[in-house]
């Protein structure tokens, strides 16, 4: 099983268009952090505390090209690190590993495309609902 969580450890970022901000602006909220856990047959892959509103613009722009056939490599970049932190790539048939150089197993996951998919789709709902205006 593959799931992918945020946890706002009781703090609110305040709502704002940020889907529709420009990376330079996004820049202003890098103090807004949440807890992102992802697991993998109930093994932790990844958990740190993000910058919310930089993760959220990241992976919404992706999730975006994704939709329109653009599978490209999700790449989350943080100004805070000089190495991408959590990396999905496409690979044959249908098939995403994600990776993370923090992982906290032995190897990067490989899950199928569909699972990948609905797990960004629930996670962005969230993240929307709680914080875009």
């Amino acid at each position: 099983m593959f799931t992918i969580n945020i946890d706002f450890l009781g703090q609110q970022p305040p709502r704002a268009p940020y889907s529709r901000m420009s990376l330079d602006e996004i820049y202003g909220y890098l103090l807004w952090e949440a807890d992102l856990t992802v697991t993998y047959n109930n093994q932790m892959l990844f958990s740190e505390e993000v910058a919310i509103i930089e993760f959220y613009w990241y992976l919404v722009n992706w999730y975006r090209r994704y939709l329109t056939g653009n599978a490209d490599q999700f790449v989350y970049s943080t100004v805070e690190h000089t190495e991408p932190i959590l990396v999905f790539s496409p690979q044959q048939n249908q098939y995403w590993k994600i990776d993370s150089i923090w992982k906290q197993c032995d190897k990067p996951a490989l899950i199928k495309e569909e699972i990948l998919h609905s797990e960004v789709h629930k996670l962005l709902e969230e993240i929307m609902v709680a914080i875009e205006a």
